[in-house]
């Protein structure tokens, strides 16, 4: 959100002490010709901004903020509250700290703080108006907190700072577009003068092999984003990008327009599938990202709600036998308009297979960490008991008596695409939680018709995937190009396969599939009307490879806003989709205060990964 500032006149000098570094690197100078009038050059300056200035020169506005001699302070002196402040329940802009920017770019505003409270304090800072809540993680200690990221244009900005409690203080601010800077090059800096070393070099971007556009190398290869939780995170410890997405995934989740308590208090296998899978989804993506605990508190919190609607029965039956329904084993029931047949039972198999394959994938992540302390005191290795003997006495057994498959693979086929990649998740995790080879034999069969259904599209980026929203080798007729409203769990799923290691998802595979979605599917231009940016399905709209379109709706930017397709990001050479993130950010809102958690994580994810 912004808060617009009103000029205020100023009496007297407000010098403003800055050190400043401006650094123009020439890589390299390659001479194409050696001789006459044509010769030509080209070179790449690679130029980074780092200006410090202290807090207590900033232009005051008002009464709320004053300078004060305090210990440990650069100079001396900083910026605090004034005696007899109250918390503000309102942000406003108390300072203002004028800079330059001499090269259009994305920059990193970071401030040196401390509270002087035990139990830590606050304040508000951003860039040229905008102003976000930043917390001081060690009472009584200066920390360095990276504020606000954002694109800037060359010229004059500033950096906005506001009072929230009395306990912080403010030393100074840093704006640099160093993005691999840390609290230790930035003390070493601001107090004793100690310049950064030069960043490393960057990999170069551009087309890549046949099998797909590269990205440059990511740090997190793949399956290295595993679900061992860190009893030591210390969110500091982050890139400055991942700890300001961090910090506002935690804003999106506390703050979200959509209630996912509310959907694992509904018993409803059709918002367990869809909505809540995908919520929890998320959170498992920025858990296995940061290590944090306090994530996978928040999933098990959820998945407990689920617990406790579980019954023997049918509930609220419209359609068919009236009786309760009991067979012996636990269930949830589907609830969703448009199909009284299965309304208030458990034998809508696509939901059924949707659900459990977040559930296997929810104790996994718990048997995982079953040996480490929760933050919130739950009981991880209960918990992920009692879902593996559910998942297996319950789920299994049932569907395994009514398709009367007692033993052997497959169960059932569901050959709609997006839940076929879930009931092949579903597989994965049951063999990893029971150590059953079977399970990973029958993942490893479907991986390979998935593989298989890829048809590769040449592009001026590289090769792009497309596939029918039907899986064509287990049966499936819908041979037309996979609408975006089921690709967005495609998507998801991808890269989880990714993070785990497993089967064909490689580097190449998700940057191939990264290549359709910022190819075909990414078009503003195309908009009928004033918010639906994107096409209705993964071809474009067009027919691609050989597979036909078949005239679905385009999806809008509020779909986009909850979806995974921006979790690809990474493996997008062209950066678009990462573009489109911080566009729809800017449209549906704040993106200091993401409204939901799937943006946010995906540029957390961005930050980590790449």
């Amino acid at each position: 959100m912004q808060y617009p500032r009103e000029r205020v006149a100023r009496s007297g000098s407000a010098r403003q002490r800055v050190r400043a570094l401006t650094l123009a690197v020439v890589a390299f100078t390659l001479a194409l010709s050696a001789c006459g009038p044509d010769t030509k050059t080209t070179g790449v300056n690679a130029i980074w901004q780092l200006q410090a200035v202290e807090a207590e020169d900033a232009a005051v506005l008002g009464d709320t903020l004053t300078v004060i001699e305090v210990a440990g302070a650069s100079g001396g002196k900083a910026l605090g509250a004034a005696e007899g402040f109250r918390p503000a329940t309102v942000p406003s802009e108390d300072a203002i700290v004028t800079f330059t920017v001499p090269a259009a770019g994305r920059y990193v505003l970071w401030a040196r703080v401390m509270s002087t409270a035990a139990e830590g304090s606050s304040a508000y800072a951003g860039f040229d108006g905008t102003l976000e809540l930043i917390e001081t993680p060690r009472p009584g200690e200066w920390v360095w907190v990276p504020v606000d990221l954002a694109d800037l244009e060359a010229g004059e900005h500033a950096v906005s700072l506001g009072a929230a409690e009395p306990d912080t203080i403010i030393d100074a601010v840093v704006v640099t577009s160093r993005r691999d800077l840390g609290q230790e090059d930035l003390e070493a800096f601001l107090i004793g003068g100690v310049m950064p070393g030069q960043p490393p070099a960057a990999e170069p971007e551009g087309p890549g092999t046949d099998k797909g556009p590269k990205a440059g190398a990511p740090t997190v290869p793949a399956g290295q984003f595993d679900l061992r939780g860190d009893p030591d995170f210390d969110v500091s410890k982050l890139p400055a990008d991942a700890q300001v997405w961090y910090r506002r995934l935690w804003t999106s989740i506390d703050d979200s327009i959509y209630d996912a308590y509310d959907w694992a208090k509904s018993d409803n296998l059709y918002k367990y599938a869809r909505d809540l899978h995908t919520h929890v989804q998320f959170l498992l993506h920025a858990f296995r990202a940061t290590g944090d605990l306090k994530l996978l508190d928040e999933i098990d919190y959820i998945a407990e709600i689920m617990r406790s609607k579980l019954a023997d029965s049918w509930r609220d039956v419209r359609e068919g036998s009236a009786s309760p329904g009991k067979d012996g084993y636990l269930n949830w029931v589907w609830r969703a308009s448009g199909a009284d047949q299965y309304y208030g039972k458990d034998d809508h198999q696509l939901d059924e297979i949707k659900t459990h394959a977040l559930i296997a994938s929810v104790a996994w992540a718990l048997e995982v960490n079953r040996d480490l302390k929760s933050p919130g005191g739950r009981d991880y290795a209960e918990h992920a008991d009692f879902w593996k003997d559910y998942l297996k006495n319950h789920f299994e057994a049932k569907w395994r008596e009514r398709m009367k498959k007692p033993a052997g693979f497959p169960i059932m086929v569901r050959p709609h695409t997006h839940t076929y990649y879930s009931w092949t998740k579903w597989h994965y995790y049951m063999a990893l939680l029971t150590g059953d080879d079977a399970y990973m034999k029958e993942a490893q069969r479907m991986a390979s018709v998935l593989e298989d259904e890829m048809v590769p599209v040449k592009t001026d980026n590289g090769t792009a995937f497309v596939w029918t929203r039907s899986v064509r080798g287990e049966g499936g007729k819908e041979e037309y190009l996979h609408p975006n409203v089921y690709a967005r769990y495609v998507y998801h799923d991808v890269v989880e396969f990714y993070f785990e290691g497993f089967a064909w998802w490689d580097e190449d595979a998700l940057a191939a599939i990264a290549n359709t979605f910022a190819t075909w599917v990414i078009d503003p231009k195309g908009a009928k009307a004033s918010r639906d940016w994107f096409t209705g399905d993964i071809g474009g709209d067009k027919s691609r490879g050989g597979i036909a379109t078949d005239g679905w709706n385009r999806m809008d930017y509020y779909r986009y806003e909850a979806s995974a397709f921006a979790e690809i990001a990474p493996w997008d050479s062209t950066r678009q989709i990462d573009a489109m993130t911080d566009r729809v950010l800017d449209q549906v809102g704040d993106p200091a205060k993401p409204r939901y958690l799937a943006l946010p994580t995906a540029k957390l994810i961005d930050a980590l990964v790449n």
